[in-house]
């Protein structure tokens, strides 16, 4: 609850009003007030967003679910939550930074989480990402921190990163996944790789992608992970264009002290070309080269897949727009409300009411009927 007071001339206080305070079980409405931490526990069945510089913490991810879509603007923290999303669980928007820490998304019929082109960092902490489509998608210039995660059961990549992405991932799990644990585009990336686990993924447990065209090379370090288990390759490199004949990989790319065991077509793929190649074990490199269902399709286009799902991002944003045409007329009739008991409140509680004549009471009342906002 809340309380309201009027104090008028000499400090004497004349009469005050109880009402409800916002409750933080409905999430879409605290996001809409302007608060900058917001402590969140029950569900909520809105799609929302969460405003630049705002934190959100739930008080675990079983007591605190949001059954929508979430958009994340710049500066934003998402904590003890579980999202269960319709298409996208968690956009990230263009350019911005945002985390997620000790959050489940499940649920969308596309991406777990995606980041369209553009910069900024997005941190992902002891999070889990299943039964999506893609597990993360992340386009062209964002940096990532991928830490003590598991990415696991997603239709598809458990994780596809494309080029010119920093950052590092490590300490994750990525398991049973439809397609491969994780794929990227090592044009114009630095990113290191390191202590992960990459187990009975359907294809291979990490694919690195080179593309002709911008810049061909990267600074890729794969090191101390765990291949067991998937259905292709450990590690695999492709060429979907044809081109580099492997030297862009050559250029790229490192792997040190990896474990790799149990993984169908062999440990690492022939096609793959590290720069400390001389220094991997030979038992390491399988010693024939089977072209896989994931080394012979060619990749839909970057700007192909942006549009599609730019296309569902923007139905998402209208609909919030509507909505918050909607809750903004709704909280105008509430604070024509409060405003109301507390002068009627004041009224009828002072001393002095009797110096208010009629007329003017019925002024005021009329001005608070019409106020807006």
């Amino acid at each position: 609850m809340g309380s309201l007071t009027i104090i008028l001339w000499g400090g004497i206080f004349w009469g005050s009003a109880v009402f409800a305070a916002e409750s933080t079980a409905n999430l879409d409405k605290a996001l809409r007030s302007g608060k900058k931490v917001i402590n969140f526990s029950g569900k909520e069945s809105d799609n929302v967003k969460i405003r630049k510089g705002v934190t959100v913490i739930g008080t675990n991810p079983e007591k605190a679910v949001i059954n929508g879509d979430v958009i994340m603007e710049d500066g934003s923290t998402l904590q003890n939550v579980t999202v269960n999303g319709n298409i996208i669980p968690i956009t990230i928007e263009k350019g911005a930074s945002a985390t997620l820490i000790n959050v489940s998304i499940r649920g969308g019929s596309d991406a777990g989480i995606y980041a369209p082109k553009g910069g900024g960092t997005l941190t992902v902490k002891n999070s889990r990402i299943a039964k999506n489509r893609k597990g993360i998608f992340i386009l062209t210039g964002k940096s990532v921190i991928l830490t003590g995660n598991t990415i696991s059961g997603n239709r598809e990549e458990g994780a596809d990163f494309h080029s010119a992405i920093g950052g590092s991932i490590s300490g994750n799990v990525f398991s049973d996944n439809g397609e491969g644990g994780m794929e990227m585009i090592i044009n114009g990336s630095t990113l290191t790789i390191s202590g992960n686990t990459f187990a009975n993924n359907k294809a291979s447990g990490l694919a690195l992608q080179s593309y002709s065209g911008g810049k061909l090379t990267g600074n890729i370090s794969v090191e101390k992970n765990v291949f067991t288990g998937n259905g292709n390759y450990g590690m695999d490199c492709k060429n979907p264009q044809g081109s580099g004949n492997g030297a862009h990989f050559r250029a790229s790319a490192t792997a040190v002290g990896n474990i790799l065991k149990l993984n169908k077509l062999g440990p690492i793929s022939p096609r793959c070309f590290f720069a400390n190649q001389a220094e991997i074990p030979k038992e390491d490199i399988a010693t024939e080269e089977v072209e896989t269902e994931e080394s012979l399709e060619m990749d839909i286009t970057e700007e192909i897949q942006e549009e599609n799902i730019t296309e569902e991002m923007s139905q998402n944003v209208e609909e919030m727009r509507e909505e918050d045409e909607s809750l903004l007329e709704e909280n105008v009739e509430d604070v024509q409300e409060s405003l109301h008991v507390v002068y009627k409140s004041f009224l009828s509680r002072s001393p002095i009411s009797f110096l208010f004549p009629f007329s003017w009471r019925e002024t005021f009342d009329g001005f608070l009927s019409n106020v807006r906002w």
